[in-house]
């Protein structure tokens, strides 16, 4: 009696196993999704290397 709300259950299992599936067989896909993970990390990278280089980092640290 519920056949909205099974047939939300069953679209979103559906594209979850899509989109799972993708990410398995197409590596450049997953690459191109995994990308913003990447360039966020080297962004935070380079923020730490330029706080432990810069003069004023020691007057300004939090305690």
């Amino acid at each position: 009696m519920n056949t909205l709300s099974d047939l939300i259950v069953w679209g979103s299992v559906a594209l979850v196993l899509a989109f799972a599936g993708a990410w398995l067989a197409l590596p450049g896909w997953r690459a191109a999704i995994e990308q913003p993970k990447f360039t966020f990390l080297d962004a935070v990278r380079g923020y730490d290397a330029d706080r432990r280089t810069s003069p004023s980092s020691k007057e300004s640290s939090l305690p």
